[in-house]
């Protein structure tokens, strides 16, 4: 009842685009899209246009954070 199939297949396809860049451009990827997807559904949350138990499409939000982990230049740590 939370990730459907859609979500993990894209997932996997985000993690391959962003890691083919460097390593630590999926774990960027990652926290951008549920920091975006969260503040996204906090903000409807608090207008009170959705509730708590509304489903929150995840798709379009790791998208957003795949160009995020595109577009900003993340040094490597090591």
């Amino acid at each position: 009842s939370g990730f459907g199939r859609g979500d993990v297949t894209l997932a996997g396809i985000v993690g391959l685009m962003t890691g083919y860049v460097g390593w630590v451009g999926p774990i960027v990827a990652t926290y951008a899209a549920f920091l975006l997807g969260g503040a996204w559904a906090g903000g409807r949350v608090l207008l009170r246009r959705a509730g708590r138990r509304d489903a929150v499409p995840f798709g379009p939000w790791l998208l957003a954070g795949a160009a995020v982990a595109l577009v900003v230049d993340v040094p490597p740590l090591f």
